[in-house]
């Protein structure tokens, strides 16, 4: 303490007697604004004594109807969107719709759980409780229905019918006869209380997508995207007037007067009193609004839930007053404060724009501009001016401190949205408006906003611009691509990447430090900080190890003239450097748990007072430490000197004992034995607090506990924050009681009828936790199995795999043996099981752990010991735990999903969306024939349609796979072993027979009959003047069987043969090559799966893609290698010479060749050689071309090649002419191939074949 107080006594000389020093310390303690108030009210429930609202943060409770309001969310998912509310009659319990699945509250919103975990990933849209049973419930998510019988307890599918159907709105009949439900292509009733489902789409347009449903006294109505519907004698009429053309939604009837609906569309708001015959315009609600929600309370009260919050009308919609008062779930997109007006904060939000005239502590809406305001930034050489840019592309400029706005342009970019904005002074006259947009790239005025001039060709390929700031001379762009960088200095600038040191992923911020211009940071998305000292020239992470994993950077800032503190917004909260960026420090005490601060914004008067904005929490603002000294006297140098110098000795020893890195080395050094202390805690009584950790210094508790939190952020914990301090271990009960049946198993060891009654509880609870099905069990030897069939995983895991337990306190060789005889007597045809381990610690000499024991076999057994089980059962997301598990032990070639042979399975099936709708939406009036080149997806496609027809209860598919059908005989023996029929005889009449019986076996039924691989028996066919495909043609003109065939060149070419009886039989389907975003998703998800990351993740995936040509098979195969190269080095990490050490290999371009190339007749590789030399070509000139080879080609020989190369996605045809459809075929032939010699040898095959003469 000496050297404390004598530190601190000569700190205050110095101050006394030195000028402008500056210092920084402690943490921030966060509290909000209390504004701006609002938020997007996407759901409203009115009980008997409260008023509930759901927000993009939560739920929100009112016990005043409406004048004040309290957060109540704990226990909701991390994700705390409230999509739907839902009341029992007797207002005790209360449903929410989430992103995660349904949840369940019994004490008026207090408390929340989720209703059945393996749910958990139903993104649900609507809910209804039956109000004749309130034990009922109904839960539209975006592909299905789901129902509970006992309040949600648990939920089963009552989508038939509805089947991958989004579910938007449900309602139940006045008379709870009928059941209805609005998906997005029409609206269903179900008189059996969802077991069925009839569409009612008689009347509705096309294109109108219903949007919301309410039943009122005389009718049900349902709002589209083009306008009100009624239901009249099961007929919708369009209600028209106000509505027509018009999104309705929401709607409402008044359950205590049915008669009374509302109505909500773009153009206002609208009551009917007579049930829905005649509507009337209500009074506008103040400020622009869009509606979300609608409730009715006792004597007449009408609640509107808006963008802007919660309305209140108490004379039946003639006046509306705002109810949000403690009611902020607002997303700030931006924050500003000029530095000539520090006391007022703008804050731009998705409901406008926001001003607080007093550093915070009251807020006013800015009205008369567009509803959500992106993007703010000041021109710094006119005091008051702001610029506003907006979701719709208009920008807008206020030149009195917000006072007022004017509209300066109404639509800069064609409607994209306006995300960034620069404004730069040129000259006296003159200033520059920058305006980056997403999806539109960027643009400049030179003329105050009257004209725009894209910069698109300046800025190839940048689409999204995240930033602009411009650091004299020099105007930063941060972009999806990377960051960019112009001199406006230069009079020939060119924009330019600012360094190839720096990723090629979405760049977020860019700033400078106020002392040297010359020291730059730069924060991207997933990739971190970035710094230079050197104005841009060469650059070096910062931070790094700093941060959790996986962390998004959002936002930087620094503290105004004296750079004495560097913050960094991220999607976990807060944190703050004072050492440029050397090392950095949480900074969360009072920020809501996993906050995402997009905007931060420092007072430049105060300096210490910090603003950030978050995504639906609002403005918080907090105090840090940096304070500028007060001028004092001067003292001689001399006595100054002495001083510094007696300081600088004493500062050191403080330094090493006080300062904030001293501070944080301590922490180091006590941390692991906390960390400890709080997981015994949690794992002991459930929570760690002041009481069962009352050896930890209280002042820190707060701050320990948020750091376990932050580092075990995949854990279901809850961090109370207001005293008294706790952390909660959300899943205690559920582990205790898992854990507690474990111990009973290790002391039941003896007891086969104990050991398999414990046991038999613990899968039980697994297969809750994990979304598991029991399916059988057996015993081998006294081990137990159970098999268990598991939901999809986008990994190779069998889809039936047995969970063994061993009643054995010592595990040897013997019992591992004993494992394998069990996985036969299981009948198991995969080496993949789960082993629960019974001890809770490894073996003394480490070597008998049952992992190592396991890691001899030639099985993937997966052992979960007493630390994964606790892991497992601790987890938000248990499947995902498993999954990282399992990844933990087993080879990554193993569990690869990527598939390179035979149909995808469902969980690799990507893309295809819109044929697979085409196909599926009509197949009922039509017959298709799916042709593209070799593993291009046809079989995969046609198994996912068959898949799709056998859950459809309209249809009875057939399918058969005619790789190896040849003739005949081949089909009909291959229809009649592998059909459900009888087929009288092997001929074409005995088949058209058999079909037309099947109309009576399967009654109300389209049949439908899937054919792969169709060529060889088309061929053979055709030879026998087509038997069997006039069968075929009959049959779908006199008995409406429909068939759906896929192929290559013959299916391909019979289509177009006005010869052939194919000819227009079909609709023609031809997949090539899948979009962008398709491909992406291949390389992406299934990574992801398996915990692999990719170095310059954004522009590894491209190159992965591009590489790729998008050929899904060649996408899978480059993956899978990536795979295998990984599983070597033991590294989960994609680096981008892993990508060209395969790209350029032999093998590589041998695979992709044989793919796209393997098929090809001599003709067609010739052709392609030709057009290696050539941008494009027509038919006509490559005839002249040949030639002069000394070839004469026919001309339909010719068209012929040309239409099979655009089969196998190797050409496209662009008008007359043809051109490679990508760039990587043609570039891997020219690496790999002596093209010389090979068009050649070609031209020698073709003129020896088929005698051309030159």
């Amino acid at each position: 303490m000496g050297i404390r107080r004598t530190a601190m006594t000569l700190v205050m000389l110095v101050l006394l007697v030195s000028a402008g020093a500056v210092y920084a310390g402690g943490t921030i303690v966060w509290s909000s604004t209390g504004g701006p108030a609002g938020g997007s009210i996407n759901a409203l429930a009115v009980a008997a004594d409260a008023l509930y609202a759901g927000t993009n943060t939560g739920v929100f409770i009112s016990r005043d109807e409406g004048a004040t309001w309290t957060l109540v969310s704990n226990g909701l998912p991390d994700d705390r969107t409230i999509t739907a509310l839902a009341l029992t009659p007797d207002s005790k319990t209360i449903l929410a719709g989430t992103h995660n699945g349904v949840y369940k509250s019994r004490d008026a919103g207090a408390n929340w759980s989720i209703t059945e975990a393996r749910l958990a990933d139903q993104f649900v849209l609507s809910l209804l409780i039956d109000s004749q049973n309130s034990e009922t419930i109904y839960a539209g998510t975006l592909t299905t229905l789901l129902r509970s019988d006992n309040g949600g307890e648990t939920w089963k599918d009552a989508s038939e019918g509805l089947r991958g159907a989004r579910v938007t709105a449900l309602a139940l009949s006045l008379d709870t006869t009928s059941l209805f439900a609005a998906t997005e292509s029409a609206v269903y009733i179900s008189r059996d209380r969802g077991a069925r489902w009839t569409a009612l789409s008689d009347g509705l347009s096309d294109n109108a997508r219903p949007q919301s449903l309410a039943v009122s006294s005389k009718t049900i109505l349902v709002g589209t995207t083009l306008g009100l519907y009624r239901l009249r004698d099961n007929r919708w009429i369009n209600i028209g007037g106000n509505f027509s053309g018009a999104i309705v939604r929401p709607l409402l009837t008044d359950p205590r007067k049915p008669e009374r609906v509302f109505a909500a569309t773009s153009k206002g708001l609208f009551r009917s009193t007579d049930g829905g015959d005649n509507w009337s315009p209500m009074t506008a609600l103040g400020g622009d609004n869009s509606f979300l929600s609608f409730a009715a309370g006792e004597r007449n009260l009408i609640f509107s839930g808006t963008t802007r919050g919660v309305w209140k009308s108490a004379d039946d919609g003639n006046s509306w007053i705002s109810l949000n008062a403690n009611l902020i779930s607002t997303s700030i997109n931006a924050l500003l404060i000029l530095p000539e007006n520090s006391v007022t904060l703008f804050a731009a939000t998705q409901a406008g724009l926001a001003i607080s005239p007093d550093r915070g502590k009251t807020w006013n809406d800015v009205r008369g501009l567009s509803e959500n305001i992106l993007s703010l930034a000041p021109d710094t050489s006119t005091p008051g001016t702001i610029y506003a840019g907006t979701l719709n592309s208009a920008l807008y400029v206020t030149r009195d401190n917000g006072a007022t706005f004017t509209r300066l342009a109404e639509n800069v970019a064609a409607g994209a949205p306006l995300s960034a904005l620069a404004i730069i002074r040129v000259s006296e006259r003159q200033r520059l408006i920058y305006a980056g947009t997403l999806g539109s790239g960027l643009y400049r005025s030179v003329d105050e906003g009257k004209t725009w001039i894209a910069l698109t060709n300046e800025l190839s390929g940048v689409k999204n611009i995240s930033a602009l700031n411009f650091i004299s001379p020099q105007l930063y762009v941060g972009t999806d691509r990377g960051l960019y960088r112009y001199d406006l200095s230069k009079s020939n600038a060119a924009w330019q990447l600012v360094s190839s040191e720096l990723p090629t992923e979405e760049s977020r911020a860019v700033i400078t430090d106020p002392r040297n211009s010359l020291t730059l940071f730069a924060a991207f998305t997933s990739k971190g900080i970035f710094r230079s000292d050197d104005g841009g020239a060469a650059w070096q992470p910062i931070g790094k190890g700093a941060f959790p994993t996986r962390v998004r950077f959002q936002t930087l800032a620094m503290t105004p003239t004296t750079g004495a503190v560097m913050y960094v917004g991220t999607d976990r909260g807060m944190y703050r450097s004072e050492d440029n960026g050397a090392t950095w420090s949480a900074a969360n005490d009072g920020l809501p748990t996993g906050a995402e601060v997009g905007a931060i914004a420092i007072d430049p008067e105060l300096l210490r007072q910090v603003f950030v904005g978050t995504v639906g929490y609002g403005v918080l603002t907090g105090n840090d430490e940096v304070k500028p000294a007060a001028n004092g006297w001067q003292l001689p140098a001399g006595i100054t000197g002495a001083v510094a110098l007696a300081l600088g000795a004493i500062v050191l020893a403080w330094q090493t004992r006080f300062s904030p890195n001293a501070q944080e080395r301590s922490w180091a050094r006590v941390w692991p034995a906390w960390d400890a202390a709080i997981q015994h805690a949690l794992w002991t009584f459930g929570q760690a607090n002041e009481i069962n950790l009352n050896k930890m210094p209280r002042a820190q508790l707060a701050r320990a506990l948020q750091r376990y939190k932050e580092q075990s952020h995949a854990d279901a914990l809850t961090l109370t924050t207001t005293p008294p301090v706790s952390l909660r271990l959300d899943n205690y009960v559920i582990a205790q009681k898992f854990l507690s049946h474990w111990k009973a198993a290790w002391e039941v060891i003896a007891s086969d009828e104990a050991f398999k009654s414990v046991t038999s509880q613990m899968v039980d609870q697994l297969c809750q936790l994990l979304g598991f099905t029991r399916v059988d069990e057996r015993s081998f030897q006294g081990i137990l199995g159970y098999v268990v069939k598991a939901p999809l995983l986008r990994l190779k895991i069998p889809p039936r795999f047995p969970i063994i337990f061993i009643p054995r306190h010592e595990i040897g060789e013997e019992e591992i043996g004993t494992l394998r005889d069990l996985m036969n007597v299981l009948n198991m045809t995969s080496y993949f099981a789960l082993i629960i381990d019974l001890r809770d610690a490894p073996a003394p000499d480490g070597k008998q752990t049952l992992k190592r024991l396991v890691r001899k076999t030639i099985h993937d057994f997966i052992v979960l010991d007493g630390t994964d089980i606790r892991r497992l059962l601790a987890a938000r997301d248990h499947p995902r735990r498993l999954v990282e598990i399992i990844l933990d032990q087993v080879d990554l070639t193993v569990v690869s999903p990527y598939v390179t042979s035979g149909p995808v399975p469902e969980n690799m099936f990507f893309g295809r969306d819109n044929e697979l709708k085409t196909i599926i939406r009509t197949v009922r009036d039509t017959n298709f024939a799916i042709v593209g080149g070799r593993k291009i997806g046809k079989t995969s496609m046609l198994a996912r349609v068959n898949r799709l027809l056998q859950e459809m209860p309209d249809f009875q598919p057939f399918y058969l796979d005619c790789q190896a059908v040849r003739t005949h005989a081949d089909f009909f023996g291959a229809v009649d072993t592998l059909w459900p029929t009888n087929l009288p005889a092997p001929t074409p009449e005995g088949f058209r027979r058999m079909a037309t019986d099947l109309g009576a076996a399967y009654p109300g039924k389209v049949i439908v009959m899937l054919f792969d691989e169709i060529d060889a028996l088309l061929q053979y066919d055709i030879s026998q003047a087509e038997q069997l495909f006039r069968i075929f043609r009959a049959l779908a003109q006199e008995n409406h069987i429909r068939y759906i065939f896929c192929g290559e060149k013959v299916l391909n070419a019979s289509m177009h043969d006005a010869r052939l009886v194919f000819f227009n039989f079909c609709n023609v389907l031809s997949l090539s090559y899948l979009n962008p975003d398709e491909a992406r998703r291949v390389v992406q998800e299934p990574m992801e799966e398996m915990g692999i990351t990719l170095e310059e993740e954004g522009a590894l995936v491209e190159e992965i893609i591009n590489q790729s040509a998008r050929h899904p098979n060649i996408v899978q195969f480059l993956c899978q290698e990536l795979i295998k190269r990984l599983n070597l080095r033991r590294e989960r990490v994609v680096n981008r010479n892993d990508i060209v050490s395969i790209t350029q290999s032999a093998q590589f371009s041998e695979y992709f060749i044989e793919i796209s190339w393997g098929k090809a007749n001599t003709l067609e590789r010739l052709l392609t050689v030709e057009m290696l030399e050539r941008r494009e070509a027509a038919p006509g000139e490559m005839s002249a071309w040949l030639k002069a080879d000394g070839l004469e080609i026919p001309p339909n020989n010719l068209d012929q090649a040309f239409e099979g190369l655009c089969l196998y996605s190797i050409l496209r045809k662009d008008g007359p002419k043809y051109a490679f459809a990508t760039n990587a075929f043609p570039e891997i032939l020219r690496r790999s191939q002596d093209l010389t010699a090979l068009r050649a040898s070609l031209i020698a095959d073709i003129q020896h074949a088929d005698g051309a003469r030159g």
